[in-house]
Parts: C-alpha cells; structure tokens; sequence
C-alpha cells in the first residue's frame, strides 16, 4: 500500500514537472523581444521536436499514473470474480454465523448474525456489491443466526428465504416474520433432498430430516457444490442428528469444506462425522471474547481436528475468511494474519 501511494505522488510530481516544462517551451517559442518590439521564432524544427518529445512522455506519465489511480482507488473493495469462479466469505461476526457466497450473476448469505451485527453486514454486503439477495437461509431460529436478517432484508431486496421447520416465539423472530411478510418475499421451508441450481452452482438440503423440540438440531442442513469442490453447512445440529445424517445419507456428506457445526462446539462435530464429511478444510465461526460464556470452540473439537489433520481457519483468531473457488481449486484469504497455532484455545 505504501509503495503505491509513494508511486502514485511521485508519478503526480512528475506530471507537473513536464507539464511546466512544456509550457516554457511553448512560451519561449512565442517570446517577444521588448528592444525590437517584435516576436522570435526560434528554430521551428527543433521546436517541434522538443514539443513532440515533452508530449509523448507526458502522456505515457499520465497514462500509468491513471492506472496505478485507478488500482488505489479500489483497494478494499470487491474485485469482479472470473468467470465461472464463486466466493465464500465466512464473516467475523463474532459469537454468530454470517456467510456469504457470490458468483458472476448471484448472491446467497446463510445466516446473519446477532441484531448488533446489523449495520456491521449491511456494510460488509455493500463492500462486497451486493445489490439484491437471490436467496437467503436462516438456518435456525436462534439470534446468533438470524438477528441480523430484519435490517438486512429492509436494505436489500431478497427473492425467497429458506426458514427452518421449527419456530420460535422470541421478539428477534417475530421481527424476522413481519419483515419477510411486509417485503412480500417467498418463504420457503426446505424438502428433504430438495435440490437447486443457481448459476454454476447447485444447493441440495439434507435436512432437518424431521421436527425438533430444541432448534439447534432443527438447522437447515445443506450442501453447495461448484465443480469438484463441495461445501457443507449444518448450523447448530449436535451429535444426536449428526448420527441421523450419516444414517440417511452416508457418503453422499462428503464436502471439500466443512464450516464446524455450532461454533466449534464439542456437542456436535463428532468424530464419526468429520471422518464421514472428510473435509480438507474447516472453517470455525466463534468469538474469543465470548470464550468465558460458551467455551467455543472446544477443546476437544479442536484436538479432533488436529488428529485428523484438517485444514482449519478461525474467524476468532483471523477475522472473516474469504474463500475463491474456480470449480477445481480454491484458495483463502484470511482479514488479519496469525502466527499462532490455531488447534490451540
């Protein structure tokens, strides 16, 4: 950042310099003698080679310092994906889940946040270009998941939403009901297997397999894949449904990454399914400073993790974590570094 901003001054400085240049150049060629009282020409060819010469450098000048502008005005905001290419952006939202994937011509976010991380993904959103939500999935009815969706959905238009088929009376919720009905957008509880496509991409849910009394284990259960690559989300479900899944689908769980179900919880992400999942990567959603109250993520599903020698990134630790995926490769980007063991609390 700095080389560029000292590139950018310079190349300014340089700018001016010719520019002055050329209009002494050009002044002398019109000076006018006071004794005589009359105008000097100087040699007209050698003028205009002094004058072609000064141009031509003054336009490759402005010419790279346009682009260098251009590359420091942008800096910090979303670059177009290729073609083809989508990204994942698992965001630092604290003790909560936000997750936003983007292709060339869609926008899906899973989950939204705690209501204080309202303006915070509004934001994010806006950085990121976000014009309209194609769809949206509030996983469960709990706050950390869907607190930030009543602002979100007042911000930006939303074509359908995927609830969860089990309700809850808290005020955050209600509040996520009236907006969705006083925006007039689709609500949709998921089939069992119910599959979409959405540009190069296709959704397939794998539950909830049935109704719930506790809404951890009521999370909408869904896989994305793009290409060769697969990514699994499971919201809160624990252990219990975990067993259920690998039951119903068996290998069919399998995902190149896995965003640990629960913040990293010890009561879900079970031995039995991360070896059925077999995730190159896992991605922990949890918030250090919220340690003291929920512990997350455990220590236990952070040594599990490290047994199976997984891949792992922590929003806790690293900020939010973006991922690109061309179909056959993917790469990530973390927002702060860390140097640290992350298999560690």
């Amino acid at each position: 950042m700095m080389d560029l901003r000292f590139t950018t001054l310079f190349l300014k400085n340089m700018i001016m310099i010719q520019f002055h240049n050329l209009t002494i150049e050009i002044s002398d060629y019109f000076m006018y003698d006071e004794v005589n009282r009359q105008r000097i020409f100087p040699n007209k060819e050698n003028f205009m080679r002094k004058v072609i010469k000064k141009v031509t450098l003054l336009v490759v000048i402005c010419f790279i310092a346009t682009s260098l502008f251009g590359c420091e005005k942008q800096m910090g905001k979303q670059e177009s994906l290729a073609t083809g290419n989508i990204q994942i952006s698992y965001i630092d939202v604290g003790q909560a889940d936000a997750t936003l994937i983007q292709g060339n011509d869609f926008n899906i976010l899973i989950d939204a946040g705690n209501k204080a991380d309202s303006q915070l993904m509004i934001d994010f959103l806006q950085k990121k270009n976000v014009n309209k939500i194609d769809i949206a999935v509030g996983t469960h009815a709990h706050e950390d998941h869907v607190g930030g969706f009543p602002e979100i959905l007042k911000a930006f238009e939303c074509d359908t939403f995927y609830i969860s088929n089990t309700t809850s009376s808290s005020k955050i919720y209600e509040s996520l009901l009236d907006v969705l009905d006083d925006r007039n957008i689709s609500v949709r509880i998921p089939d069992v297997g119910e599959e979409l496509t959405l540009g190069d991409i296709n959704i397939k849910f794998y539950g909830p397999l049935k109704k719930y009394k506790d809404l951890n284990d009521s999370s909408i259960i869904l896989k994305l894949t793009h290409g060769n690559n697969s990514y699994l989300f499971t919201g809160d479900a624990e252990s219990g449904v975990e067993k259920e899944l690998i039951k119903k689908w068996g290998n069919q769980l399998k995902s190149t990454v896995y965003q640990a179900g629960h913040h990293g919880s010890s009561t879900s992400n079970s031995s039995q399914f991360l070896k059925k999942i077999s995730p190159q990567t896992v991605i922990i959603s949890s918030n250090k400073e919220d340690a003291p109250r929920y512990g997350h993520p455990h220590i236990e599903t952070l040594d599990l993790l490290k047994s199976l020698n997984i891949q792992l990134y922590r929003t806790d630790k690293q900020g939010t974590v973006i991922l690109t995926d061309d179909g056959n490769h993917y790469t990530i980007q973390t927002e702060k570094e860390y140097s640290g063991n992350l298999y560690k609390k």
